[in-house]
């Protein structure tokens, strides 16, 4: 999966990426190191893909949260820009197009992103929500017509149920 970030926006469209991808439960599959013309501004607000310095496979656990994550991915972007800027002039002369197949781009996050919709949503989807929005946004549902914070999620196997009941209700809070 290749990302697309312009400039200033960058930390933008990641993050929005990252939620995306914790959303789908599929996970960043690489880092890239991408150029990005300045003179052509327009072009890569238009969708133009630059030409990758490095790129780095990664593999994402299936519980991360989105601070662990962005940590992780953090520390390893800095330490590719680090050797990216050591071998600067063979970096640039190796540099490769970025194929236009496997690109995915990031939904705009609005800040209902964070609802649980127990009709619509799998548990699957509200454990992938939580890791997605957890640190950015608080978990929100509806019970008897009032509004309620999700503090915790997590998911039990068929053969796990008995670890999974609730031992202390003192936790909640109505």
């Amino acid at each position: 999966m290749m990302r697309r970030c312009l400039g200033p926006q960058a930390f933008s469209l990641t993050y929005c990426k990252l939620v995306t991808d914790q959303l789908s439960s599929k996970g960043p599959r690489s880092i890239s190191i991408v150029i990005l013309p300045l003179k052509d501004i327009g072009t890569i607000l238009r969708g133009f893909l630059g030409e990758i310095i490095e790129q780095q496979k990664v593999p994402i656990s299936k519980d991360i949260k989105l601070p662990e994550l962005t940590e992780q991915l953090s520390d390893l972007g800095a330490k590719m820009l680090v050797k990216c800027i050591k071998t600067l002039p063979n970096s640039l002369t190796h540099a490769s197009p970025q194929p236009s197949e496997g690109v995915t781009y990031a939904r705009k996050i609005s800040k209902d992103i964070n609802e649980v919709r127990w009709s619509e949503m799998t548990a699957q989807e509200v454990y992938n929500l939580y890791r997605a929005v957890y640190g950015l946004y608080q978990l929100v549902t509806n019970y008897n017509e009032k509004r309620v914070k999700l503090f915790d999620a997590f998911l039990c196997n068929e053969n796990q149920t008995s670890e999974c009941t609730l031992k202390e209700i003192d936790h909640f809070v109505y």
